[in-house]
């Protein structure tokens, strides 16, 4: 099964209890999926701009929380780094690490909206972030380097 995405794709996610798929685009924009009634086949839901998503108003330093099915905003972690956030993960349902053009990687507790933990892993931005949940270890790799970092 194929989706036509119409771009070239950087990022690909599964929602984790939901039959959803969101698709981060070369062109900026993030468009999400949902699988039509379980037969098989994935429905078009929305366009999102990344700018919306990154807050592109302070050149998207900020992490704004959107609700999955309409898009809407429902909380923002204002400047959140000093350069522009290019990669999100979740480490757990109230954890989230976030990292940007500079070769930052932040960890965020969501529900303080507080950070609680900087690395600097790179000089160059962060291309890649992956966890390990059962070792509490967090993977950052960055694309112009054959180097990954663990922290």
């Amino acid at each position: 099964m194929e989706i036509n995405l119409g771009t070239i794709a950087i990022d690909i996610d599964f929602h984790p209890s939901r039959d959803l798929i969101t698709a981060g685009l070369r062109d900026g924009n993030v468009h999400q999926y949902i699988m039509s009634n379980h037969k098989g086949y994935w429905k078009f839901m929305h366009t999102l701009s990344l700018a919306e998503l990154l807050d592109s108003s302070i050149m998207g330093m900020s992490i704004l929380a959107t609700d999955a099915e309409t898009g809407s905003a429902i909380a923002r972690l204002e400047d959140a780094h000093s350069a522009a956030i290019n990669r999100l993960i979740n480490l757990s349902e109230a954890i989230i690490a976030s990292g940007d053009d500079e070769g930052c990687i932040k960890v965020w507790v969501t529900r303080q909206r507080s950070c609680c933990n900087t690395f600097a892993a790179h000089q160059d931005y962060i291309s890649d972030m992956s966890f390990a949940s059962d070792s509490l270890t967090l993977l950052g790799t960055r694309y112009s380097s054959p180097t990954i970092t663990v922290n």
